[in-house]
């Protein structure tokens, strides 16, 4: 019993630790097609220094 307890306590540990990566910067801005996106790695989101266009991606934050 105790071996299972274990086994199931480290697969939960490796599925809670997984590092989240920061996604592929896009070449353009998708509104004003310029070169000029920035990503934010707080916030999580890409933004157009250009036109302001802003998207938001799903950020995971570890414990």
């Amino acid at each position: 019993m105790d071996d299972l307890l274990e086994k199931w306590k480290k697969e939960m540990d490796e599925k809670l630790n997984t590092k989240v990566e920061i996604p592929p910067t896009k070449s353009r801005c998708p509104k004003c097609m310029k070169p000029t996106l920035e990503f934010d790695v707080e916030k999580g989101c890409f933004r157009c220094t250009n036109c302001g266009f802003e998207y938001c991606v799903k950020k995971v934050s570890s414990r």
